[in-house]
């Protein structure tokens, strides 16, 4: 079973297919897609979860199979959050399965996107 432990310790139970896609780059973005069990929440309550950006801070994904832990910070860009279509194949008939997930994309700013974001709020910060 696979599981995320969120920032405020609250710890879910995610669909196999969640993965994290870095980008190797200091100019793209890299993101995370969590995929949770339609019947696990609402769509509302797990779009006001994954939008909270202080929740997502911090993402832990736990395998408990293996009992490794693997923690992913500043993943807390929400790009789309929402019911989606997943599609695969059974491997023993061929034919194509299609399924609905509650999926949350969130992307990690950039190294220079931060940075600027800093400095915005430096600047609002003297401002006051």
């Amino acid at each position: 079973m696979v599981k995320i432990k969120l920032s405020n310790g609250d710890e879910y139970e995610v669909l196999p297919m969640t993965a994290v896609y870095p980008s190797y780059s200091s100019t793209v973005r890299s993101h995370i897609e969590i995929h949770m069990d339609k019947s696990s929440m609402s769509d509302t309550e797990f779009i006001a979860l994954f939008s909270n950006q202080e929740l997502t801070k911090t993402i832990q994904i736990i395998n408990t199979e293996s009992n490794s832990t693997i923690t992913y910070e500043r993943y807390n860009e929400p790009v789309s959050i929402g019911i989606g279509r997943y599609d695969s194949v059974n491997v023993a008939t061929g034919e194509v399965v299609t399924e609905y997930h509650l999926i949350a994309n969130l992307e990690q700013l950039t190294y220079q996107e931060t940075d600027i974001k800093a400095m915005k709020e430096l600047i609002a910060k003297m401002g006051q």
